[in-house]
């Protein structure tokens, strides 16, 4: 993306920026490095870090990433589902996630990682809550919103994206006393 691709001469101590990186952190832009379609083909986890770092520092898609999103999201077929969680994990953890997983349902990512995911609505109550001052959003609790009402869809995408121990225990002691 091009706000990693910032460089720092350690001698001169010059900024090199030859893809307008900073000028995209100022627009609040994830955009990136020249062709979208070319840099998810390289690397289909890519899709997910871009709409991750939305989530996790309020910024938006630029259109050109969101268009090539839409139309290679299937490559994410061919990623392995601990990557996959490991990216969900910390988007689901980021203090603003609801537009990156609009971004997600959009573009067909949610339905092709998560088909099971019904809870979007409750997730936003839920997300409104945590923007209490002082409050640290839980990414399981974010996590159970999303498949709610739905025991076996819980324990089947956990399954599926290799949750760890711990979290899946978390995650059936909630099922178990109906609370997210």
């Amino acid at each position: 993306f091009t706000m990693n691709a910032i460089a720092l001469d350690p001698l001169t101590g010059d900024i090199e920026d030859p893809h307008k990186g900073q000028a995209d952190i100022e627009k609040k832009t994830i955009r990136t490095v020249g062709s979208a379609e070319e840099r998810f083909l390289e690397d289909a986890l890519r899709i997910m870090r871009a709409v991750r770092f939305a989530a996790e520092l309020d910024f938006d898609l630029a259109e050109e990433t969101t268009t090539a999103i839409r139309a290679l999201h299937t490559g994410l077929s061919d990623i392995s589902a601990e990557r996959i969680w490991t990216e969900t994990r910390k988007l689901l953890a980021a203090p603003q996630p609801l537009a990156s997983l609009d971004a997600m349902e959009s573009t067909g990512v949610l339905a092709q990682l998560f088909p099971e995911a019904k809870g979007l609505k409750l997730l936003r109550k839920l997300v409104g809550l945590d923007m209490r001052e002082g409050f640290t959003p839980d990414p399981m609790v974010r996590f159970l919103a999303l498949f709610w009402k739905s025991t076996a869809a819980v324990h089947d995408v956990a399954n599926r994206v290799k949750m760890s121990n711990d979290e899946r225990h978390r995650l059936n002691w909630a099922v178990q006393h109906d609370t997210p």
